[in-house]
This record gives C-alpha cells, sequence and structure tokens, in this order.
C-alpha cells in the first residue's frame, strides 16, 4: 500500500514538472513614494545654498528596470527578481560668487533591490508577495563629464515585503505580458544621517524626532515573460 501511495505520488509530481513553465522577465518598474525627511534636506540645501540657480525638485517618482526568472506550476510559481530604480535630481548653480560662469549638479537616488516571492494565478488573474532585500544610495555629480561619487561608501540596507496583484495576457506560443500593481512594505528604516552630511556637511541635524526615514513605496510594473506559454 505504501509502494503505491509513493509510486502515485512521484507520478503525480513528474506530471506536475512536465506542466511547468520556466520563464525569463524582463520588466518596467515605475514606483512613487515620499521620502519627507529626504525631500526637508533637500529644501534646506535649496534655501541655504547662495550660489543655487535652479531649485532641486523633491523626491517622487523612481523609474526602473527589473529582470529575474519564473518558474509557474499550474496555478502556482515562483519568482526571483533584480530591480534598480532611481530619481535623478539636477539643479543649476554659479560656480563661484562672482556668478559669471554656470554649472549643474545632479543627485541621484537609487535603490537595488533583490527579492524572491510565490505568485498565484486563476487564468488571467493573480496575486503575490515576495520578500526583499534593498540598498538605498545617493550619488552626485558636476557637470555633464564629471565621475558620479557616491556619498555613502556604503548603502543603506533595509528589507521589505513587496505585495502585488497581476493581470496576464499572452501574446504567443513564447511570450506573455503582465501589468503588476504593487505595494512595498518597508520592515526597518534608513539612517539619513549620513546622507545629510554628504549633502550639507555644515549644516546641524535638522530633525529633532531623529534621521529615521520610511521606504514606503507604490507603483506599477510592465512585465514581459519570455518561456513556454499555456495553451
Amino acid at each position: 500500500m505504501k509502494k503505491q501511495i509513493l509510486i502515485s505520488f512521484l507520478f503525480l509530481a513528474i506530471s506536475q514538472l512536465s506542466l511547468a513553465q520556466f520563464h525569463f522577465k524582463i520588466a518596467y518598474d515605475g514606483g512613487y513614494f515620499n521620502p519627507d525627511k529626504i525631500n526637508t534636506i533637500l529644501s534646506t540645501y535649496n534655501t541655504q545654498n547662495d550660489l543655487a540657480i535652479s531649485k532641486f525638485k523633491p523626491v517622487r517618482m523612481t523609474n526602473g528596470l527589473e529582470v529575474g526568472v519564473r518558474y509557474k506550476m499550474d496555478f502556482l510559481a515562483i519568482e526571483g527578481s533584480w530591480v534598480v530604480a532611481s530619481s535623478p535630481k539636477r539643479q543649476e548653480v554659479w560656480t563661484d560668487a562672482s556668478r559669471k560662469d554656470k554649472k549643474f549638479q545632479s543627485l541621484n537616488f537609487s535603490n537595488q533591490n533583490f527579492n524572491t516571492g510565490l505568485s498565484f494565478h486563476f487564468g488571467k488573474i493573480g496575486f503575490g508577495a515576495a520578500y526583499g532585500f534593498n540598498y538605498f544610495n545617493v550619488s552626485r555629480k558636476f557637470n555633464q563629464d564629471s565621475k558620479r561619487n557616491k556619498i555613502l561608501a556604503k548603502s543603506l540596507q533595509y528589507n521589505s515585503i513587496n505585495f502585488f496583484l497581476n493581470y496576464e495576457g499572452k501574446m504567443n506560443n513564447s511570450m506573455s505580458f503582465a501589468l503588476r500593481p504593487y505595494f512595498q512594505l518597508p520592515l526597518g528604516t534608513v539612517d539619513l544621517t549620513e546622507i545629510q552630511k554628504g549633502i550639507m556637511p555644515n549644516t546641524g541635524n535638522l530633525f529633532a524626532d531623529g534621521n529615521e526615514q520610511n521606504m514606503t513605496m507604490m507603483g506599477l510594473k510592465l512585465i514581459f515573460f519570455n518561456g513556454r506559454q499555456e495553451e
């Protein structure tokens, strides 16, 4: 009896693997978040920089690229991804107090996310969640031909859970696309002390309640899956 049960289980597992689909994926990631303390640092810098011609705009939107893989078995899929997203900001400034020559400086707020998760699919509709490791940094450069330098020697790390809905459509036998709205819940905060020092080295602490920044985010992904599709 036990042998028959084992044989049946192995047969079921093999049949499911034969129906499984392995996909590569690439996606555009458009995100929105409101890092109030980062934007306070930028607005304070705008006010205190006497050589500024234009102002840094607040950090709101991010644009990024996602690559990864998916292993889909019937209604269940396992996914792994690497996401790189950024929000560049630029301002024009005078080179010195004589105000004769201009240059620009740019700040790029970037975030890398490595995640793995599960998704559940019922026809074209699905949902899922992924656990991620995030690495946040800020880099600066002056003028078009200068080298971009990181403000932080070591990126700020925090973990997160990404909850998402999924609408997927088949394009042909080897390609499908998906629209995926998501909400990223951070499991912790990042300390902005070194970022503030890097942008405004001669300014004291701006925040009476501490320099911790919440990194909650929401957004939309347009994903393309390459691999054998369901009939």
